[in-house]
């Protein structure tokens, strides 16, 4: 591998020379870089008559192609020139600056070589091929970044019995050769094949669409109607509860995000608590006195009204005790009710209600009663 060597100087390189001994059938990395460099290949081998030499590759195979400033490049060629090398027959790494050819029989390398010390026999070998990956260039200097790292090429030599001229074909590792070139009747198959799934998926998408679209259709339908919303109405209160439990055990845990929220909760409990800390009363007492006070009163639900044009649609509740509609429960809230009793809140009928407030004027009933209690809340009301 040919590298710049700037801490010589501009212009200054220096020649990275990996030496790798192969035994006949086996495999091995002669070559791994994480940034993707070039590199020259060479090939050197005893022929048959125990002579050594260097060998040629006149078919190159074809390893894919890179792209640089618009234009295809091989990943694997001849067309780079050759480069003249040493190697010993061991396995090693070493550098040597400028030109990487010199006298081999004279070699040899120490440690203040940066490799390790090699005295023996140093054997001349000529590039036979030209390796580059640019593509393989963005490999990540920093965890996290998209990496095109970690491509492997194999590649198996053999002799072809032609002098020194050698077999070369992509390989799939462990020695084995790569899938031969696949034909154009191959190629049509695959497309039809390829094309024959494509709709497959096409149409299980477009079920799936439909079905999904079904579902929300009827999902919409329910949440429109009373049901839906009778259970939308209980999902929402039990989740406020469930809300209000985890806020308030955060803030008894010394959470600090939560303390304004469980303030507001317990103001709202202790105004609750003062609603139904009033005196007990029949509806049948009614005295213009009560107004403004809280007062919880006790009744049985005589009839219950709805107003459906309205916005709120007012709830009335009418008592027993009070046959003159003198006093009255009124609520803009209907699902404050129907949570509990279902949609129908006739069921209230001949039941005890007890409900818990201040008492004002009526905002329902036609305004025919005289006295109120307005239910904007669960915990204001609850039914025996």
């Amino acid at each position: 591998m040919k590298n710049a060597d700037l801490a010589r100087g501009l212009g200054k390189y220096y020649w990275a020379i990996r030496s790798t001994v192969i035994a006949s059938g086996k495999c091995t990395t002669v070559y791994s870089d994480m940034y993707g460099y070039a590199a020259y290949l060479g090939f050197g081998f005893q022929d048959a008559k125990g002579q050594w030499g260097s060998g040629k590759v006149t078919k190159v195979p074809d390893l894919g192609k890179y792209v640089q400033w618009f234009q295809e490049w091989p990943i694997l060629s001849s067309g780079k020139g050759t480069v003249d090398v040493c190697a010993p027959w061991v396995n090693t790494v070493y550098r040597i600056n400028d030109d990487p050819k010199t006298e081999c029989a004279t070699m040899h390398l120490t440690p203040s070589d940066g490799a390790q010390e090699i005295n023996g026999l140093f054997l001349p070998i000529t590039s036979a091929l030209y390796f580059e990956d640019q593509d393989s260039r963005t490999c990540p200097v920093f965890p996290g970044q998209t990496s095109n790292c970690n491509r492997n090429y194999y590649l198996n030599i053999s002799p072809s019995g032609a002098g020194r001229e050698l077999h070369a074909v992509e390989g799939i590792g462990g020695g084995e050769d790569a899938d031969p070139p696949v034909t154009d009747a191959q190629v049509y198959k695959a497309l039809d094949n390829m094309l024959a799934k494509a709709d497959e998926v096409q149409k299980k998408q477009r079920a799936q669409a439909a079905a999904a679209a079904e579902a929300e259709r009827q999902r919409q339908a329910y949440a429109a109607s009373p049901e839906g919303r009778l259970q939308h109405a209980r999902e929402q209160q039990a989740a406020r509860e469930q809300k209000q439990k985890q806020i308030l055990a955060a803030d008894a845990a010394g959470n600090p995000n939560v303390k304004v929220e469980a303030q507001m909760i317990r103001r709202e409990e202790e105004d609750n608590r003062q609603r139904w800390a009033g005196t007990r009363q029949s509806p049948a007492a009614y005295d213009p006195h009560w107004m403004g006070q809280n007062v919880t009163i006790v009744g049985t639900v005589s009839r219950v009204e709805v107003d459906p044009n309205g916005s709120p649609q007012w709830v009335t509740i009418y008592f027993k005790e009070s046959p003159n509609s003198t006093f009255v429960v009124c609520s803009p809230y209907p699902d404050l009710f129907q949570e509990r009793v279902g949609l129908n809140l006739s069921a209230l009928v001949g039941k005890t209600l007890e409900a818990a407030g201040q008492v004002e004027s009526p905002y329902c009933g036609g305004r025919v009663a005289k006295g109120s209690i307005r239910v904007v809340e669960s915990k204001q009301w609850q039914v025996h």
